[in-house]
């Protein structure tokens, strides 16, 4: 789904709906071809208005000219319209819609490599995974391990303080004299990711897991690169590892 724009999604989850409209004409009392055609239904009004919401903000003004038209049919699709009329619809808008697609290609709005859960509040820490995804999906894969560690390492400093009441800082002394070397010594992510851990903000079978994220973001931001590729896959895992670490963290900290 990578390469695959959000007009080719919609456009897909019209054409399941008209199947299903067909096999409604057959079969008008088939639970499960109800049951799907409204599950279905409900999934192009997601994403027709996902979509309708990031047109806004384009100044394409033959593609706003030409989306009135997907709106028009998608209204009658999602409304009351009888089975025929509906089928009937999606017909003409199968022969409309190449070109749409010919001004959308133009913008080049590529769907998402990752969708943000919704555990994942409006903070600093998701701006910074947001630039990660970002990143990841114009081919940036050393920032965005860099990012990825930076957001996971802002949500534990933000859990820490909402629970402790302190900055995440210690004293330094020395192992022989036991004189202070540094009076505010920051954890780092990987003291943080333990003491959340320990307050059990993240389970033990997610424990390998943040140290592999802190690993792979400090490899990201310290060179030589040399064995450290810039390398898709590695990106990929460090964006999932990040999601589900968040997820983890603040359904937990509800708890």
């Amino acid at each position: 789904m990578e390469q695959e724009n959000e007009f080719s999604q919609l456009f897909e989850k019209i054409k399941e709906i008209k199947s299903v409209l067909g096999s409604l004409t057959k079969y008008k009392s088939n639970p499960n071809y109800k049951k799907k055609l409204s599950t279905l239904t409900l999934e192009l009004n997601k994403n027709f208005r996902f979509l309708k919401a990031k047109l806004t903000k384009n100044n394409s003004t033959n593609l706003n000219e030409k989306f009135k038209n997907v709106e028009e049919a998608i209204t009658l699709i999602l409304g009351n319209a009888n089975i025929n009329e509906k089928i009937n619809k999606i017909k003409e808008l199968e022969l409309f819609w190449p070109e749409v697609e010919v001004e959308f290609e133009d913008l080049k709005l590529n769907i998402r490599s990752f969708d943000m859960p919704s555990e994942i509040p409006m903070t600093e820490y998701r701006l910074d995974l947001e630039e990660a995804i970002k990143d990841f999906d114009n081919g940036c894969f050393i920032s965005s391990l860099v990012l990825c560690r930076r957001a996971y390492e802002g949500a534990l400093v933000e859990a820490y303080k909402i629970k402790e009441k302190k900055e995440p800082v210690e004293e330094v002394k020395c192992k022989h004299c036991k004189n202070i070397i540094r009076e505010k010594a920051y954890f780092g992510i990987s003291k943080l990711h333990e003491w959340a851990i320990k307050q059990r903000l993240i389970t033990d079978r997610l424990k390998q897991v943040g140290f592999l994220l802190s690993d792979m973001g400090s490899g990201a931001a310290h060179p030589p690169l040399t064995d450290f590729k810039r390398d898709k896959e590695i990106a990929r895992l460090c964006i999932t590892a990040t999601i589900t670490l968040l997820k983890e963290l603040n359904n937990n900290r509800k708890g």
